[in-house]
């Protein structure tokens, strides 16, 4: 009985369980953080919805068992602004998984307009280690960089 119960604290102390967030927007309606100020521990699942300007992450960090999962409810689109779409920088291990159940893709990276065009779509300097799947890129000069 000792040793069942020593078993179960060990286990116990050893299980982080993963949390579903969801991050506000900016009041420009995009993301912004830089330095690890993006609020994530590994593990984590960040639920996303609607329309954003644009996201900028620095800093995101997951573990090779514990990877970061960025998830759409729905439909996301993000690069409305004319600019970029998404920029993830100096950040390792996580997920963009962008399957969706009401729609081909789940993220939609692109200006949105048909024949006004941003500048790039998903840049991701400095980072290793992701998985990128339900993605579609439309309205944007540079795809992948």
């Amino acid at each position: 009985m000792k040793k069942l119960l020593t078993l179960l604290i060990l286990i116990s102390t050893l299980t982080v369980s993963a949390r579903h967030i969801t991050v506000p927007k900016n009041n420009d309606g995009g993301w912004y953080y830089k330095n690890g100020g993006f609020p994530t521990q590994p593990g984590d699942t960040v639920d996303m919805d609607g329309v954003y300007a644009y996201i900028y992450i620095d800093g995101i960090n997951g573990t090779p068992d514990k990877p970061i999962v960025f998830m759409p409810k729905g439909v996301v689109s993000s690069g409305v602004n004319g600019s970029y779409a998404w920029i993830i920088t100096n950040s390792h291990y996580f997920k963009l998984a962008g399957q969706s159940t009401v729609a081909k893709y789940g993220f939609i990276f692109g200006s949105g307009v048909q024949g006004k065009y941003i500048a790039q779509s998903f840049t991701f300097p400095t980072s290793d280690n992701f998985e990128v799947s339900g993605v579609e890129i439309a309205w944007a000069q540079v795809g992948f960089f």
